[in-house]
């Protein structure tokens, strides 16, 4: 018989992403090796910047230029240039963490995505010149700016830690309420207090998910909790999975629409990779290897009659009018000239057909969508979401069998 402190025990930090508490250590050490690097003394790094600072204002300079330099590069440098590859995964799987195994205030919600979204982030921007002198100014306040934000979202870690409820420890007491809501084989968990009606459109669309994928024969990825949240990565991410904890996050706000639900599949297409998948990953490098090439190859087959434009035809964009002259079949471009005027203007094939409002025929051996191209482990999630959709052509269909069956 399972207990309810067998349950909570779903959501401690033994079982989750990580130990918040150890992540937040990480986290520190981390930023005090990049902000008080300079002779391993914060408050002589800071005397140090603030005379370069000074000295760059007043244009009197008194500190040697290799000494400056150094100064430079290791304090501003280190922060700004490396400070992301360094420590944005540990800073964000230290949110993901918290989002998932505390019960949080509405404020400290929003202070949570936000600083998951702040690690999300590809680089801080830092423009670095060889002359130590110039960008001082603009590359001080980049330094001061993130120096203040790491410190807040320190804060905000450690006053959730410190004083904050375990979700598991809610759950044991058998305060469940709205905090989780079953939804198919999988179970819900209301991580930040939305409505029930809010909770139902996500449960709608997990159902819908879950039903397709069993129809298919891919019941097996049903399974688990799905931690509900408003947008903690980028702002177009419906939903995403983590394999090092094999969990699923899906936005609160989402709409039951095909895309939603095929979104959602893609997700646990990911599942079945990593947890049923793994002996299976030369067919799924081999599918993606099938695509690439067939769409290297089909790049110099002519495009159907039907779908080129005819000298005449005409595109009207930005309150231009413009003319085909010809088509060139070597390089798949449409040649324009505008109504008024001399120029000449060319679009791809694509583009035209794009702004005409044409979709652009696929082949059966095309990858399904743009972002299948990426690489072999998205274009199998993508195979396997058309698959459950019933979009997914029929040679396709059998490469993918090679991995599922």
């Amino acid at each position: 018989m399972t207990s309810p402190l067998r349950v909570a025990c779903r959501y401690l930090q033994a079982v989750a992403i990580g130990d918040p508490k150890d992540l937040l250590a990480k986290l520190e050490d981390r930023l005090n090796r990049l902000f008080f690097h300079c002779e391993g003394d914060y408050e002589k790094g800071v005397e140090t910047l603030d005379i370069l600072k000074r000295e760059q204002r007043e244009g009197v300079f008194t500190l040697d230029p290799g000494r400056v330099s150094y100064q430079y590069e290791r304090v501003l440098g280190l922060a700004l240039r490396d400070s992301f590859k360094y420590i944005h995964g540990t800073g964000n799987t230290l949110f993901l963490a918290l989002l998932q195994q505390y019960v949080l205030t509405p404020k400290q919600r929003k202070e949570v995505e936000d600083a998951s979204r702040f690690y999300n982030k590809a680089r801080v921007v830092w423009k670095r010149d060889r002359d130590p002198y110039k960008n001082l100014e603009a590359s001080f306040k980049l330094y001061e700016k993130l120096y203040t934000t790491y410190k807040k979202q320190i804060s905000v870690a450690k006053e959730i830690i410190e004083r904050g409820k375990l979700l598991g420890e809610t759950l044991a007491e058998g305060g469940e309420g709205d905090l989780k809501i079953k939804a198919g084989p999988f179970t819900l968990v209301n991580t930040g207090g939305f409505p029930t009606d809010r909770m139902k459109e996500v449960s709608a669309v997990v159902e819908e998910a879950a039903k397709r994928l069993e129809s298919h024969g891919l019941g097996k990825v049903c399974y688990g909790d799905i931690l509900i949240s408003n947008t903690i990565s980028r702002k177009n991410v419906l939903a995403f999975y983590i394999i090092s904890s094999d969990e699923m996050f899906i936005r609160a706000n989402v709409k039951k629409d095909a895309d939603t639900v095929s979104t959602v599949i893609h997700e646990l297409g990911h599942r079945f990779e990593h947890k049923f998948g793994q002996s299976k990953r030369g067919e799924i490098v081999g599918a993606y290897r099938t695509l690439k090439t067939h769409g290297m190859t089909s790049r110099y087959t002519p495009p159907p009659p039907e779908l080129v434009p005819k000298p005449g035809e005409k595109l009207v964009q930005k309150g231009l009018t413009y003319v085909v002259t010809k088509f060139d079949p070597f390089k798949s471009l449409v040649i324009l000239q505008p109504e008024e005027g001399s120029y000449t203007a060319h679009i791809p094939l694509a583009g035209w057909l794009h702004l005409k409002g044409i979709p652009m025929p696929k082949g059966d051996l095309d990858f399904v969508t743009t972002y299948a191209s990426t690489d072999p482990s998205e274009n199998f999630a993508e195979m396997l979401s058309h698959y459950c959709m019933g979009k997914l052509p029929q040679p396709q269909v059998e490469l993918l069998e090679k991995v599922i069956k």
